[in-house]
């Protein structure tokens, strides 16, 4: 079949079937915007990719931050978590539970005296096996002792201690409701805090790794440019 039969044979097959120059018209239409659509789709997929992406590594940086806050602290992660929502659910933040908790992890590490501190408001700081109690618990049974107190009393201690005025004004009870709260949603949700800020850190070290693999990379084409660049400097200097 000649190129020109071919053609016409295909032409009177379509126009058999009821395909006109309309309907050429529309296909080429139509699939112009199914084309546009599929491009704008993906265009749309990569950018939700990257959202993704940079939420994920915003997430694990949170949760890599708070693995090194939980060894200075001397609480899980659950527990920091826990009184930062019980705290910003009462007058504080997370930001606040946060710095009370440094600074209650940073009182216990550096002052010799500071378990016989918190021994003399009525709290003890070691359990039944002799290991020093999560801070995030120390601060609870601590503020359930300072409502019990006058203010001022109260205010006295807590700025020994660190405790902001934000956070000794909460409620306790209502605390450690909300604590609950927080740990029977990570429960529900089946989350090992603890796991996931430490397989945050192997992820931002990672990431690190990466990024001081293209500085070095960076600093390897830098080398051999300038040290190219010098030459071809040099002799253009000579010439002028």
């Amino acid at each position: 079949m000649s190129g020109s039969g071919g053609a016409d044979t295909i032409r009177s097959f379509l126009v058999s079937v009821g395909y006109s120059e309309t309907g050429r018209d529309k296909f080429v239409s139509g699939l112009a915007d199914v084309t546009k659509q599929v491009l704008a789709l993906g265009v749309g997929i990569a950018a939700a990719a990257a959202a993704v992406v940079t939420g994920v590594a915003k997430m694990a940086n949170s949760l890599d931050q708070l693995f090194f806050a939980s060894m200075r602290i001397g609480a899980s992660v659950q527990s920091i978590r826990s009184v930062q929502f019980a705290l910003s659910n009462l007058g504080s933040s997370a930001e606040g539970a946060l710095s009370t908790l440094e600074n209650m992890g940073r009182f216990l590490r550096t002052n010799p005296g500071a378990e016989g501190f918190i021994a003399s408001i009525g709290v003890q700081t070691r359990d039944v096996n002799g290991r020093v109690r999560d801070t995030g618990d120390l601060l609870v049974d601590l503020k359930g002792k300072f409502d019990k107190m006058p203010f001022y009393q109260a205010s006295a201690y807590a700025g020994v201690l660190g405790i902001g005025e934000k956070e000794l004004l909460a409620n306790t009870s209502d605390m450690r409701a909300f604590q609950e709260t927080s740990r029977q949603m990570y429960a529900a949700a089946g989350i090992d805090a603890q796991r996931a800020a430490k397989d945050s850190h192997g992820f931002a070290v990672e990431v690190n790794t990466l990024r001081n693999a293209f500085t070095i990379l960076g600093e390897k084409v830098a080398a051999v440019m300038t040290r190219q660049m010098s030459d071809d400097i040099r002799r253009f200097r000579v010439w002028l």
